[in-house]
């Protein structure tokens, strides 16, 4: 199985002990049995920073939604 994983327009803003990053993570894949996949979503991590460094303390993560059926557009490219 060969697995590829690609941030793009990462962002990090950081500031006085706290921060954020977001930017379009894209995951494609080729399974053993031939299946592809390639997919994207917006990505959002907030962190603070303590003693022992900085921590995750949320994250969101998110698809573009089709208005039609209802369902995550998950093969759109940006």
């Amino acid at each position: 199985m060969r697995i590829g994983y690609e941030i793009e327009q990462l962002c990090i803003v950081a500031r006085d002990g706290a921060g954020f990053s977001h930017g379009l993570y894209d995951v494609s894949a080729l399974t053993k049995l031939g299946h592809s996949l390639d997919m994207y979503w917006r990505g959002t991590s907030c962190y603070i920073k303590g003693a022992g460094g900085w921590k995750l303390v949320h994250e969101h993560n998110s698809a573009p939604l089709n208005a039609q059926d209802g369902k995550a557009s998950l093969d759109l490219k940006p």
